[in-house]
């Protein structure tokens, strides 16, 4: 008789570690629901602070290539501008040269053609170095020969 009651006992034992499982799986369940909604959260607010970095890093590069072409504009225009006012400065010596090559030919005198360029070489001098050029010492100075002179003047 006692076999009877022990199978009852053993029954019970047996729905209450069902019983304790099914709880223990509720559990679970809601801790990793709950753990999964923060989780969620987490990671849609990691998504949006991304979303925000993309954003921030395209504009920042859209401005630097706005700043290069800025630059670059800027560049040319100062370029032009130098070369304009370089050519301006060189136009009055040619307009000496050309006065000093018609005197040549009407006079026959060497000497003051000859003080008039180098007149005009001075200020040729001057309009170079004004543009920060300086002359250059010859590295070969005690040869002769004109292919050896190349590496005097600017």
């Amino acid at each position: 008789m006692e076999e009877p009651s022990l199978t009852k006992v053993q029954k019970s034992k047996q729905e209450q570690k069902e019983e304790e499982a099914k709880e223990v799986e509720e559990v679970e369940a809601e801790v990793t629901s709950t753990e999964l909604e923060t989780l969620k959260k987490e990671l849609e607010e990691k998504t949006r602070l991304a979303d925000d970095y993309l954003s921030q890093l395209k504009y920042l590069q859209a401005d630097f290539e706005n700043y290069e072409k800025i630059v670059a504009r800027e560049r040319e225009m100062y370029e032009m501008y130098a070369t304009e006012e370089l050519i301006k400065s060189l136009l009055p010596i040619i307009d000496n040269f050309e006065i000093a090559i018609a005197s040549a030919k009407q006079n026959e005198d060497r000497a003051s053609f000859v003080e008039g360029i180098e007149l005009i070489y001075k200020d040729l001098m001057a309009v170079l170095g004004e543009e920060g050029l300086k002359p250059l010492k010859a590295v070969y100075a005690g040869l002769e020969s004109d292919k050896d002179r190349e590496g005097e003047g600017f």
